[in-house]
């Protein structure tokens, strides 16, 4: 169940922002036991490492037979492997607990809120949609006849008339699979200008060696 919502829709915000709290009473039960069982296990370690040096000294001094030390040393290792398969359960506890708290992935915008407080939030189900303020890349479907004289690397013209914007970018992947309804093939080139938005439409000019 979500417990808080932070956020609105069209808000700019920071990575790390709070978003939502989902309750975490079951993952603050487990961090408390898996607190306490660390513990315990560290108190055991600690033990167990005093004994095994009281009954090392007694070895070296000729008064304990190599099969107790052995016992001994045993026993030392035992709370040595419990201990840190208690602190493993704290990590993994502490991890699902933060799982109770979304946040901003990166810095942008908020373009969509999906979830209110007492709604309920189930795996696979997107909560909100954060549009960065940078990592934008422009798909173009390119005709068939140019699959060999694009590559990864090579500087394309583009131009977003809704914005006035000509700028330039690189292509960064080249998708060699051929529509065959369309006869075209996917370029995708990074774009690093300001002010750009999910879903604008833009011309590419791309070199073809002549």
């Amino acid at each position: 169940t979500v417990t808080g919502v932070y956020v609105r829709t069209g808000e700019r915000v920071q990575a790390g922002r709070l978003f939502a709290t989902i309750d975490d009473r079951d993952a603050v039960q487990r961090v408390r036991a898996a607190e306490q069982a660390f513990e315990a296990a560290k108190q055991g370690r600690t033990m167990a490492d005093l004994t095994y040096r009281r009954y090392k000294r007694l070895h070296d001094e000729k008064a304990l037979a190599r099969q107790e030390i052995d016992q001994i040393e045993t026993q030392k290792n035992v709370a040595a492997a419990r201990y840190e398969q208690a602190k493993a359960g704290l990590e993994e506890a502490r991890i699902r607990q933060g799982f109770t708290r979304i946040t901003a992935p990166a810095t942008g915008v908020v373009t969509e809120k999906r979830i209110d407080p007492g709604s309920m939030a189930m795996p696979g189900m997107p909560l909100f949609t954060v549009e960065s303020d940078g990592g934008f890349h422009l798909e173009a479907a390119v005709d068939e006849s140019l699959s060999g004289a694009l590559h990864v690397g090579k500087r394309a013209a583009v131009t977003i008339d809704s914005l006035g914007l000509q700028t330039h970018g690189n292509i960064i992947e080249v998708v060699p699979a051929v529509d065959p309804a369309t006869r075209t093939f996917i370029v995708k080139i990074a774009l690093a200008a300001k002010g750009l938005r999910s879903g604008l439409f833009a011309r590419v000019r791309l070199p073809r060696g002549e």
